[in-house]
C-alpha cells in the first residue's frame, strides 16, 4: 500500500508522535519490532511516521489496537492516538486476569533492556 501525501501537517504530527510514543516509549518496542508485529516489510514506514511526513494507515492503527497491549493486558485506546484525549490505553485490562507485581517488575526491567539485550535474554531463557 502506498503512503497518501500529507495534506494536514499538523494533523500528522500530533498523530504520529502519539502512535510512535505509544510503541516506543509505552511498549518499549524498537521501530524494527513494532513494523515485524505491525506487518510491514521494513521499518520505513514507522521512521516516515516518527520524521512527520506519513500518517499510519487505518488498518495498521486497527492492528496496532487489536495486537498490542501494555504490561496490564490494557488495550491501546486509538481516540487518544487520534485525538489526544483521554489516556493512551482504556483503563480496564483486556483480560481479567491481572498480572503480579512481581511479574510487573520484571516486565518493567525487561522492557528498559537494549534490543541487543533482550535477544540475549531470550536465547538464555529458552536454552533452560
Amino acid at each position: 500500500m502506498t503512503r497518501t501525501q500529507n495534506k494536514a501537517p499538523h494533523l500528522t504530527k500530533e498523530i504520529g508522535k502519539r502512535f510512535i510514543q505509544t510503541l516506543v516509549e509505552n511498549l518499549g518496542l524498537s521501530l524494527t519490532e513494532a513494523s515485524k508485529v505491525l506487518g510491514y516489510k521494513n521499518a520505513t514506514t514507522l521512521r516516515a511516521i516518527k520524521n512527520e511526513t506519513s500518517l499510519p494507515s487505518i488498518e495498521k492503527l486497527l492492528m496496532a489496537a487489536s495486537k498490542l497491549h501494555d504490561a496490564y493486558g490494557l488495550e491501546l485506546d486509538l481516540h487518544w492516538v487520534l485525538t489526544g484525549r483521554r489516556q493512551a490505553f482504556f483503563e480496564e485490562p483486556v483480560t481479567s486476569k491481572r498480572i503480579s507485581s512481581f511479574d510487573n517488575d520484571i516486565i518493567i526491567l525487561v522492557k528498559k533492556l537494549s534490543p541487543k539485550k533482550k535477544k540475549a535474554l531470550i536465547s538464555f531463557l529458552e536454552v533452560n
